[in-house]
């Protein structure tokens, strides 16, 4: 399970919810919008722009390459199973249910972290050392760096802290919170992480030697 934590600062909860709808692939924002967000956009870039179900606050998030390459994976995954639409989970396990339905003894479904923890000992295995964290500690850790290179604000903005705003005025949103600066500050970090992705391969999809 590959997730957009790092450039989006997801955890178990964001990633379980998000929607078809929500991942707007090559899709440049409107000219009214990059005004005000102080930074051009083009058909080569893609976003997650939702609400935050937990506390109802707008989000918007550029996405790393590799992770374009993931979205597209999930959503032509998700076209071939039941009840697809925008408003549809993108996200579902092969018994085609969310990742946070409850277990039936009605505990929290531990399937995301589950995963991450398979890929921790994967990596163990194969004699690289790594620190063993909880999938939570990526939301974390995704903070931290946007406020290395940035400020508290921006890391406040990119964990969509604040107060809940109403999503029929986007131009409100551009106006008050910086995305432009989010969006940014994600490309520093991308380009801080670069050797990682070297050391995985351009396509997340390959076989790893």
């Amino acid at each position: 399970m590959v997730s957009p934590s790092s450039e989006c600062g997801f955890g178990m909860a964001e990633i379980a919810s998000l929607r078809v709808g929500e991942v707007c692939l090559f899709q440049a924002h409107e000219e009214r919008f990059q005004e005000h967000l102080q930074l051009r956009t083009t058909n080569n870039d893609s976003f997650i722009k939702r609400v935050r179900r937990k506390n109802l606050v707008y989000g918007e998030h550029i996405l790393f390459s590799q992770t374009v390459k993931v979205m597209q994976w999930a959503i032509s995954r998700r076209s071939k199973q039941p009840d697809f639409g925008r408003d549809s989970t993108l996200f579902l396990n092969d018994e085609f249910q969310p990742y946070d339905k409850q277990t039936k003894s009605g505990n929290r479904n531990q399937q995301i972290p589950n995963a991450f923890t398979r890929l921790l000992k994967r990596v163990k295995r194969d004699g690289e050392e790594i620190s063993t964290l909880s999938f939570g500690k990526l939301r974390k850790t995704a903070g931290d760096l946007v406020r290395r290179f940035s400020t508290g604000e921006i890391s406040s903005v990119f964990l969509c802290h604040g107060k809940t705003v109403k999503t029929d005025s986007l131009l409100k949103h551009y106006t008050n919170r910086p995305f432009g600066k989010v969006f940014e500050t994600i490309r520093e970090v991308k380009q801080y992480l670069e050797p990682v992705f070297a050391a995985a391969g351009k396509d997340p999809f390959d076989d790893q030697e």
